[in-house]
């Protein structure tokens, strides 16, 4: 994937959240990305302050003496609101990934939640990366963490990018010694030399 010399460079562009937004999770032959509560924060406030946008709207047609038929209004104002709501859940939803390692058919799936999966063999995984980046926001600048595999016919799947360090590295290890298959740790921007597998 790299080649000896090259610099190091993410394997996807997506960024890294600046908490711990997944986890892989062990269970019985299935191994299964998961996101965790903290994940769905932004989803939750964006409809914790749609509700508090139609209670607001609400008591001011109720308070105005002038509103023919104010229930008439809440309700089409209670439409528009649960209509946004439900957009901006498919538009979360078709976002995320279903990612999961089927060990008794020997097969890791990965679909969009809206689209049919798709399956690659476990022998064609090649090998498992952990690649550190600096990752900047307006707000503040952390390590983010990539988790990603690579196939011999050279695909790349991202599993999860995070800035949870210490859970990513373990999770790796575990995943890599159940495929069998090697992983690197490495950081972005520095010049790949000879692999030295964990």
């Amino acid at each position: 994937m790299f080649k000896i010399g090259g610099k190091i460079k993410k394997l996807t562009t997506s960024g890294a959240t600046n908490f711990r937004s997944s986890e892989l999770v062990f269970r019985n032959n299935i191994i299964k990305v998961n996101s965790t509560i903290r994940s769905y924060l932004f989803e939750s406030y964006f409809h914790l302050f749609n509700c508090y946008f139609f209670y607001f709207i609400s008591s001011i047609i109720l308070e105005d003496t002038g509103t023919l038929n104010p229930y008439e209004e809440i309700f089409w104002i209670f439409i528009v609101c649960l209509l946004v709501s439900t957009i901006f859940r498919v538009a979360f939803g078709l976002r995320a990934k279903i990612k999961y390692f089927d060990l008794d058919a020997k097969v890791f799936y990965v679909a969009n939640s809206f689209k049919k999966r798709m399956s690659i063999p476990l022998a064609e995984i090649d090998k498992l990366y952990l690649i550190r980046f600096h990752n900047s926001s307006t707000n503040n600048n952390y390590n983010g963490y990539e988790f990603s595999l690579t196939t011999k016919s050279d695909a790349t799947y991202l599993l999860m990018n995070h800035s949870d360090f210490y859970s990513m590295k373990n999770e790796i290890k575990k995943l890599a010694d159940i495929l069998g298959v090697p992983f690197e740790i490495l950081v972005a921007g520095d010049i790949y030399e000879d692999p030295i597998l964990e």
